[in-house]
């Protein structure tokens, strides 16, 4: 079956989004799969994933001016929806592809434009996420706004792809008509080589990280609907009990308003650096700083204020076999087993109380480090992501 994935975004980046959508292409291709990509115009910021892909990627026109790479709506990126739909339309009249995977709501669009068959893969619930990019005022209106999007896309696509169970859950529960379309397609992701006591060491030593100081990391994007503010004060909660205990924040996004809105006592636990070092153009460098980080740290930790879409950032963890802390809106549905500590309320205390029974356990720090790649190799397979997602395509392809 050939198969063309559209997405809405600026390609390659070091989101989590791009570097799934990249997984995707790669296990496609990885089987001899016809594995195509259209997206955005411009170049993104290098490699998304530690080698040059052998898909075919293929970029719709370039708009003046500097692409964001932050997530939410903007005017420049309606103008670039624009440009992707046209472009795909004149790529699906050459190619003759047999179905089109639109990647989140825009994507979508751009394929159904197009008249092909379609699948809508959602990697968000719209309706939890929106109104995390506008004031609180207009929760609810946006909150209902993207529920109804997800419901017409649910509805005029052929079939559609969830990035987790609870995304399926949730929008067969608002299209149960069309339940037997709507599919969980498990994420492909790789197992990391193991990381040892003396990689760690030099990790420290490189990033200034005293080799005493108990370290949670925190790598992505300071969006609201991360839940980032109750990372750091579950954090500085923490440090009455462990006072060695720091706050890594690895990310391309501006840490100065977080800086402004935390207390003293939360600003003495934070330290930020970036997720790639200077003038890195992404690519081997971009993964050698990723290992960098996971290898510096006791534990990753991934709160979560919006529900539906897949934390990358806990799957990579996972997979490098660093011990991960997570709130329940993270898990989307999935069952970890004893690959995760998961605290019992998303609130700060509740996170708080995760991380100081995990790091003061070493025990049960070393049965995560051992479970996380273990359950990775398991369950986000290649095998697994094909049969899933082949499955969707039939789905699509039907009357």
């Amino acid at each position: 079956m050939r198969v063309l994935h559209v997405a809405a975004q600026p390609f390659p980046t070091r989101q989590g989004t791009q570097a799934a959508i990249a997984s995707m292409l790669d296990a496609s291709q990885r089987a001899g799969r016809d594995a195509q990509l259209l997206t955005y115009g411009g170049h993104g910021e290098g490699a998304a994933t530690s080698a040059a892909p052998r898909y075919s990627h293929r970029r719709g026109a370039k708009l003046v001016g500097r692409d964001s790479l932050r997530s939410g709506p903007s005017l420049r990126k309606l103008a670039q929806d624009v440009q992707l739909s046209i472009a795909a339309r004149a790529l699906a009249e050459v190619q003759r592809p047999d179905v089109l995977v639109g990647h989140h709501v825009e994507g979508a669009a751009a394929c159904m434009a197009t008249g092909a068959r379609t699948v809508f893969f959602a990697h968000t619930d719209l309706a939890d996420e929106l109104p995390a990019y506008f004031p609180s005022l207009l929760a609810g209106a946006l909150r209902g706004a993207g529920a109804a999007v997800d419901r017409a896309l649910s509805r005029r696509c052929h079939a559609v792809a969830t990035i987790s169970p609870w995304l399926r859950q949730r929008l067969v529960a608002d299209t149960p008509q069309l339940a037997s379309r709507i599919h969980h397609v498990p994420l492909p992701w790789p197992v990391a080589a193991p990381i040892e006591s003396a990689e760690r060491a030099g990790a420290r030593a490189h990033l200034g990280i005293d080799a005493g100081a108990q370290v949670a990391l925190y790598a992505g994007n300071l969006d609201a609907y991360q839940g980032i503010d109750a990372l750091v004060a579950a954090v500085a909660l923490a440090r009455r009990r462990l006072p060695r205990l720091q706050l890594l924040i690895a990310t391309d996004s501006d840490g100065a308003p977080l800086r402004r809105h935390a207390s003293a006592q939360q600003l003495e636990a934070l330290r930020f650096t970036t997720l790639a070092p200077e003038g890195a153009a992404g690519g081997a460098d971009a993964e050698h700083m990723r290992r960098l980080l996971h290898a510096a740290a006791d534990v990753v930790v991934v709160p979560r204020g919006s529900r539906g879409g897949l934390p990358i950032k806990l799957i990579d963890a996972l997979a490098r076999g660093v011990p991960t802390v997570a709130m329940p809106a993270a898990l989307a549905g999935i069952d970890y087993g004893d690959a995760l500590a998961v605290s019992h309320a998303a609130d700060a205390s509740a996170l708080a109380s995760v991380l100081i029974e995990t790091l003061a356990n070493p025990t049960r720090l070393q049965g995560l480090r051992d479970a996380g790649p273990r359950y990775v190799a398991q369950h986000h397979d290649d095998a697994a992501y094909l049969r899933a997602i082949d499955a969707c395509c039939a789905s699509a392809m039907r009357p």
